[in-house]
């Protein structure tokens, strides 16, 4: 239990060792767009002591900060909740922020996918209203449901959380959810049921995800959030749109080796995988209203008929 300077913003961060150098980059894109002293908080389900150190190692380049690393064993937290096969228990560890800063009016979680443009105090500041949360609605290709919102930026008053003890409601609707056959985006779920007509809409601004940017204006963004996996990650994908928001702030972090070896690996494992799919693959096709397997092997093509 914390009680947070008032004067401070607190930004909840939450990794692995695989994604640390992420931490980093996440912090550096937010120090390097404000003034204000942040206060940053690692959810950490494992991060090395080395990688740790590195990340605290973004002192060498701001001092409005500070940083406090919290462990989460979050299959001892929150084992008695679903586990899916493709996604681990560790995306439930936002839940924990209110019993963290529990008089905490304002705290702002965001994944590590992410490059902050712009001033995180325009998001600190967004009037909540009455509400427990602010969420930006969800939106894709041909997607705008304002009933519906995105878990990877969160800016919540954790006091009102545990007012209403929403600690013990998370549990119960997880619990609903998996019995319903619905549970497929954990916490994206879970908050969205809970929370449904009864969030505060943030403007997309806070989250502006490049692949879609083709249908909304970036030269306002305040985030861009990749989203998805594989090239639409920056250090993946240097060609990705606006991921130079991203590279630019590489440099500002004791990562810059290592993203830099995580792009590389990427790019060779991209082209073997390209050379062995020249010579052999399988993808499905529809022809003339039929469905078929078809088998690529050496330049050519055998059509199976799928039932």
């Amino acid at each position: 239990m914390n009680t947070p300077n008032k004067s401070h913003i607190p930004v909840f961060l939450a990794s692995n060792d695989k994604f640390a150098p992420f931490v980093a980059t996440t912090m550096a894109s937010i120090l390097a767009n404000t003034q204000e002293y942040v206060d940053f908080y690692v959810l950490d389900s494992g991060i090395s002591e080395k990688n740790r150190q590195k990340i605290c190692d973004t002192r060498q380049y701001f001092d409005n900060f500070s940083v406090r690393f919290i462990p989460v064993d979050c299959d001892k937290e929150f084992g008695d909740l679903p586990r899916l096969k493709h996604i681990s228990r560790d995306m439930y560890s936002r839940f924990l922020i209110p019993d963290i800063l529990p008089d905490c009016e304002k705290a702002i979680y965001s994944d590590v996918d992410v490059a902050f443009v712009d001033d995180i105090k325009k998001l600190y500041n967004e009037d909540l209203g009455d509400k427990i949360i602010g969420a930006v609605p969800a939106y894709g290709k041909d997607l705008t449901d304002e009933d519906c919102f995105c878990s990877g930026l969160l800016l919540i008053n954790c006091k009102k959380w545990n007012e209403q003890r929403l600690g013990t409601k998370v549990r119960q609707t997880a619990e609903e959810l998996f019995l319903q056959h619905r549970l497929r985006l954990p916490d994206m779920d879970i908050l969205n049921m809970m929370f449904y007509h009864h969030y505060a809409p943030l403007d997309r601004v806070y989250c502006l995800i490049p692949k879609y940017v083709t249908k909304y204006q970036d030269n306002c963004a305040v985030i861009l959030h990749y989203s998805g996996g594989g090239l639409n990650k920056p250090w993946n994908n240097k060609q990705l749109h606006a991921a130079a928001e991203f590279w630019r702030y590489v440099p500002m972090t004791a990562f810059a080796a290592d993203i830099e070896t995580i792009y590389r690996q990427f790019q060779r494992r991209k082209k073997i995988k390209n050379f062995f799919h020249a010579f052999f693959n399988i993808h499905n096709r529809e022809i003339a209203g039929q469905k078929f397997k078809v088998v690529g092997l050496l330049g050519r093509e055998f059509k199976f008929r799928r039932k």
